[in-house]
Parts: structure tokens; sequence; C-alpha cells
């Protein structure tokens, strides 16, 4: 039960990171800390092998719906 509610957190901070930051020069850093936290997560031993698979998923959307907002302005 604690997985899926730690990937709503991470989604619901990514949401508002890239709403905040899709007119500024730094549109791609949200989903690129997604991106290197969710493969620091996947390779360590210790951590939780799907949440480290889902931050990457999440960042790879991020980039997505960041680019997409920007062609859209």
């Amino acid at each position: 039960m604690v997985v899926p509610l730690i990937v709503l957190g991470a989604a619901t901070k990514l949401a508002f990171a890239v709403a905040a930051t899709h007119r500024t020069r730094g549109w791609w850093c949200p989903g690129a800390a997604a991106l290197a936290l969710g493969s620091a997560g996947a390779l360590h031993p210790g951590a939780t092998r799907t949440v480290g698979t889902v931050s990457i998923v999440l960042g790879v959307v991020a980039i997505a719906a960041a680019r997409w907002l920007r062609r859209r302005r």
C-alpha cells in the first residue's frame, strides 16, 4: 500500500513542477531530475525497483508534457 502512495505523491509533485517551469529555460529540469533519481533508485540494491522504474516513466512523461506545452504556446 505504500508504493502506490509514493508514486501518487511523486506524480503530483512532478505535475506541479512541470506546470511551474514549462515557460522557462529550465523546462526540462523536473523530468531530467526524475529520470536521474529513478535511474539511481532502480540500480541501488537497497531501493525498490518499482519506485525507480515508475520514476523513470514519470520523468519521460514530464519531459514530453513540458515539450508539448512549450510547442502549444
